[in-house]
């Protein structure tokens, strides 16, 4: 697009029909970079009274390789303004911006909370682009896997997937979506809980029986042929192997013990396998 072209929809932009408005700012947005001037144009226009051309304009913005740190605060005050629509585009842009700032990373925590089931699974989606979150935004993505809406239960689950690293209490709050009816959620909780094995096993001595069935039965003993010898429980002692060689075996008292055992002997009878904890690896 020519800069005479450019400059006209600029002007486009302040028109005094709404509709007109709103056009230029999606033909703005077919330009995967624009001038400053531009941006800036795209900027006043998220203020615009107009719902449609402020949802266009974040669109705009959404469609450049990269924003300016005042694209971007503009961009954080949409996440907060009245329209869900809006909200929910602008949630979305923020997370294709690769590392956001606090401000950014605030907003959509508490974007977590919105009323729209839409921007909080967008603010979801786009916490989970930041692969290191602080423990703040951890917890909210936790606390969302409660949420009663399942597509923002499963975004929470993928979101915390794609972190580098999880405490021992945010893994061991995805076991419970091991129950879910929603099958995208279980999917989600599991494939994020597999890729955290070694934490499990050391989880394993702080859960009830049921969650140790569901995380055995739909994690544990899916994976258990990957390795020659992943877990098993020998003298009180919770033996397990991981990524890099044997762990360092876990405690356990008679109670523990037992459930444990008769909690993976119940799932290995259902799959027709005779169980060898008692002699060694499951």
């Amino acid at each position: 697009m020519s800069e005479a072209a450019v400059q006209t929809l600029i002007g486009a932009c302040q028109d005094e029909n709404e509709k007109v408005r709103s056009a230029a700012a999606c033909a703005l947005g077919r330009q995967r970079t624009l001038s400053a001037d531009a941006v800036q144009a795209l900027i006043s226009s998220l203020k615009d009274e107009n719902r449609y051309v402020r949802s266009a304009a974040v669109r705009a913005l959404g469609g450049q390789r990269t924003l300016s740190s005042d694209a971007v605060q503009a961009l954080i005050s949409s996440v907060k303004e009245g329209d869900e629509n809006v909200r929910f585009t602008a949630a979305s842009v923020l997370g294709c911006q690769g590392t956001l700032s606090v401000d950014a990373v605030q907003v959509l925590i508490s974007s977590l909370k919105d009323e729209d089931g839409y921007v909080r699974s967008a603010a979801a989606d786009a916490l989970g682009g930041q692969r290191t979150l602080s423990a703040d935004a951890v917890q909210a993505l936790t606390s969302s896997l409660k949420d009663e809406d399942g597509d923002v239960r499963s975004a929470a689950a993928r979101a915390l997937g794609r972190q580098r690293t999880l405490s021992a209490d945010a893994v061991q709050a995805l076991i419970p979506s091991l129950k879910e009816d929603d099958e995208d959620v279980r999917s989600a909780a599991a494939s994020v809980l597999g890729s955290h094995m070694d934490q499990l096993f050391t989880l394993l001595a702080r859960l009830d029986r049921d969650q140790v069935e569901v995380l055995y039965r739909q994690v544990l003993f899916p994976r258990s042929c990957e390795q020659i010898a992943p877990l098993y429980i020998q003298d009180k002692q919770l033996h397990f192997y991981t990524a890099t060689g044997p762990g360092q075996p876990i405690d356990l008292s008679a109670e523990q013990s037992q459930m444990i055992k008769q909690t993976f002997k119940a799932v290995q009878a259902k799959a027709g396998i005779l169980s060898r904890l008692e002699e060694g690896p499951v």
